[in-house]
């Protein structure tokens, strides 16, 4: 069964990220430039990546597959929210503004936060860390 999802990850995958590809090759919104790269992908590298490593780890093909396929969903989301947001509150996305910098640092806080917490149990005894005495 696992197989047959990541088939189908792959087949959902393959359609995903063409479809982006095939946006940015042919530019059907003007030029592509480092706001909607950023904007992109701000939440493949901040949450996606490391939920594919710890997927990984855990020996789960398929949820990797998974979210590898479900990348372009997700950057496409945060583009569109970007825009939306900006839209609404100045009217015209104009770059680098404080939306902008939320809307990509907004993503890499549960990876940080991770990393804080692991970094906060390296001292710890495995015994407090289990919950044993």
């Amino acid at each position: 069964m696992q197989a047959f999802g990541v088939i189908l990850a792959l087949i959902f995958g393959f359609i995903t990220w063409g479809i982006v590809f095939a946006i940015a090759g042919s530019n059907p919104v003007g030029r592509v430039g480092g706001l909607e790269i950023a904007l992109f992908l701000s939440p493949l590298m901040g949450m996606l990546g490391p939920a594919v490593l710890k997927a990984l780890d855990a020996r789960d093909v398929a949820l990797a597959a998974w979210l590898i396929a479900l990348g372009p969903v997700v950057g496409s989301l945060n583009i569109v929210l970007f825009i939306v947001i900006v839209g609404v509150t100045h009217g015209n996305p104009d770059g680098w503004s404080p939306v902008f910098v939320l809307a990509n640092v907004i993503w890499f806080v549960p990876a940080l936060l991770r990393l804080w917490r692991n970094a906060k149990m390296r001292g710890v005894p495995k015994e407090r860390i289990d919950g044993k005495k």
